[in-house]
């Protein structure tokens, strides 16, 4: 007889937790809608885009594409019609990252903050308008000029510089605080 009653104990209180489970749910859809936020309806991935940190969170134009793994972390601004493709990462935790209008931003990379620049200017991360930077990436405290392309594969440090039309080829790294040399105009 105890069994009998533990079981339908035990019964009574999954059901109870899955019913606050369920509420639960419902409330957070409910805020999401009454936000504009509609990724819970998203059915390939679920994953949080837009992560603030502490008092810095990312800012983003109405007509910006983020793809549903993709994630913007911290102190980061993209400007109108830029996208930032699956898993890539952009991460402002140390200093602002700031991405210019029309740019993309491919698969799996990674656009990073830095703490100190070596050039002596301002250690934060800026990517021009229309600029390209191709999948697998890993850019680092740069400036990333206007009408750029950056192939893919390519690592960018602290301090460096690519100028307006520079192209870097696919593979390719441009060491911290490197000017002009692994550039080529168009």
């Amino acid at each position: 007889m105890l069994f009998r009653s533990l079981d339908g104990m035990k019964r009574g209180v999954s059901a109870l937790g899955k019913a606050l489970r369920e509420t639960g749910q419902a409330l957070d859809r409910m805020g999401m809608r009454a936000q504009d936020n509609w990724i819970f309806q998203e059915k390939i991935c679920r994953h949080r885009a837009l992560m603030n940190l502490f008092d810095q969170r990312p800012k983003l134009r109405p007509s910006v594409f983020v793809a549903p793994n993709a994630s913007l972390v911290g102190n980061v601004s993209v400007m109108d019609e830029s996208s930032i493709w699956y898993g890539a990462v952009v991460r402002g935790d140390q200093s602002p990252v700031d991405i210019g209008g029309k740019s993309s931003i491919g698969d799996r990379s990674v656009v990073l903050s830095a703490s100190v620049n070596p050039t002596g200017f301002a250690a934060k991360t800026s990517i021009g308008d229309w600029v390209t930077v191709g999948q697998g990436c890993v850019l680092r405290g740069c400036t990333v000029d206007n009408f750029a392309v950056v192939g893919d594969g390519c690592v960018i440090g602290e301090g460096a510089l690519v100028e307006t039309h520079g192209m870097l080829e696919a593979g390719s790294v441009l060491p911290p605080s490197l000017r002009r040399t692994a550039c080529s105009r168009l």
